[in-house]
């Protein structure tokens, strides 16, 4: 293992979630939340039926099932073939009442449907299979003639007029047995939903995309991880059992903890993550940042204005900005903001201190893929786009009449908490005092997470309601 791997990954388990927390050199640098309640997830594949065609759009609307129908529009559903290079309109491609393979691209949120794509792909460690195509294309990044003859030469034999691969850079490093291994699993999955859909004449699910906990590890490069902590038995011997398939060199750095309370509150992990979902946050160098998500743009501002300053105006916003900067670089990563993000700097006029911000954002947004930064405005505004892949975590667990956590993410912390506690301190009896909306929640007939929670532990977790809290906080004592 490298001596240069400081990133330490927790994994933690509660009845309705579970979360995995990157720590870098002391710092949150990821936050992933998986839960089972998420029906329809990105990268899900269906069997759907063209329900109409819209020319105008040049897009169409597509039952996937389940009472659900999405959007898929012409740059999502063209049909490339032979020497056909051609663009083709989607009216001329679908009628209704077609059959179509499509998978998701974006999932609902912000009030907007699913988007659909035809270009269906499936993702494996160091290669994907893409349908629309039939060839083998190597990553750029893979150099060396005899490196890209090898692998084209592994994977020739799974050739298919039906689908194609695409190789990943991380694969020139791979074993044989393991491209083999991956490509055979492709085929036979790709294969497998393509007969399905020839005998299926209803929409219906053909595959579904895996949990965002094995996601993660699918794509993380090997020599990054000093340790990977589990604080549930069954999660982690299936976390183990699925390294072994695709990353066996991860498991000499995967633990069982049964207190990782002791890590929590050694980097202060639950105030970071509670920070995440605050529309305000304060610096340790006293500069505030302030979150504003709307439908049309992420708006970031920069407040120095309880900093005390004197002398070159310049030097001292510069000198903000770039805390500001560093900080806003790990946010957008954190929170998962994307689409238009807009932030607004202490005013800078000189080329080089609006070059030193853009390189600072830059660094620390590199090898994100789903970024491209547009600069300082005329306005002085600074601009980057990002590619949406799911909802930024506020949208998916707060409520926006009041900058609070709603009562999905509140319980499901409550439920956290108890669990490590109880894990640290078998058979103590903990009582709950909770808001009255979360009370209410939790008392609930229709809340069967904390009945089957309740019903696995025992009774040594009292509820009471507690007026003084408000929102949907709780303590736990």
């Amino acid at each position: 293992m490298s001596g240069n791997c400081n990133l330490e990954i927790f994994i933690t388990k509660s009845p309705l979630e579970v979360r995995l927390i990157e720590i870098f050199k002391g710092e949150l640098r990821s936050l992933i939340i998986s839960r089972d309640d998420e029906e329809i997830k990105l990268g899900n594949i269906y069997l759907g039926r063209v329900d109409s065609v819209n020319k105008q759009l040049n897009a169409a609307f597509v039952d996937i099932g389940f009472g659900q129908a999405g959007f898929l529009s012409g740059s999502d559903a063209q049909i490339r073939s032979g020497d056909n290079q051609k663009k083709r309109i989607i009216s001329e491609t679908y009628q209704e009442g077609d059959k179509v393979i499509v998978q998701v691209k974006r999932d609902i949120s912000e009030g907007k449907g699913l988007k659909l794509t035809t270009k269906v792909e499936l993702r494996a460690r160091n290669l994907f299979a893409t349908m629309g195509h039939s060839e083998i294309i190597l990553s750029r990044s893979i150099k060396g003639l005899e490196s890209q003859k090898k692998i084209i030469s592994i994977l020739d034999q799974y050739k298919n007029p039906d689908f194609g691969f695409m190789i990943r850079t991380k694969a020139q490093f791979s074993e044989e047995s393991f491209l083999v291994k991956e490509a055979k699993i492709l085929t036979d999955t790709m294969n497998h939903l393509i007969n399905e859909s020839e005998q299926s004449k209803k929409p219906r699910i053909l595959y579904e995309e895996l949990d965002a906990i094995r996601i993660y590890f699918r794509n993380i490069d090997d020599g990054k991880i000093k340790r990977i902590m589990v604080d549930d038995r069954l999660l982690f011997s299936r976390i183990k059992q699925y390294l072994c398939e695709v990353a066996p060199s991860f498991l000499e750095r995967i633990e069982f903890t049964n207190n990782s309370n002791i890590y929590f509150d050694s980097y202060d992990i639950d105030q970071k993550i509670q920070e995440l979902f605050e529309p305000k946050l304060v610096l340790d160098s006293g500069v505030v940042l302030h979150f504003n998500e709307t439908p049309a743009l992420v708006a970031i501002d920069v407040d120095s204005h309880k900093l005390n300053h004197s002398g070159n105006s310049e030097t001292f916003a510069l000198d903000v900005n770039r805390k500001a900067a560093r900080e806003i670089g790990r946010q957008i990563i954190l929170r998962n903001l994307a689409g238009q993000i807009v932030i607004d700097f202490l005013p800078i006029k000189r080329k080089s201190s609006r070059k030193i911000i853009t390189e600072i954002i830059l660094k620390i947004l590199k090898k994100d893929k789903r970024s491209i930064l547009y600069g300082f405005t005329k306005l002085g505004l600074f601009e980057l786009s990002r590619r949406r892949m799911g909802e930024s975590l506020s949208h998916r667990f707060m409520t926006y009449q009041e900058p609070i956590r709603n009562v999905k993410l509140a319980s499901s912390d409550l439920l956290d908490l108890i669990n490590r506690e109880l894990r640290q301190n078998p058979g103590k009896i903990f009582v709950a005092h909770c808001s009255p909306n979360l009370y209410r929640h939790m008392n609930a007939n229709g809340n069967s997470n904390w009945k089957i929670f309740l019903g696995s532990i025992g009774p040594v977790v009292k509820l009471l309601e507690n007026k003084k809290l408000l929102g949907f906080n709780f303590e736990l004592v």
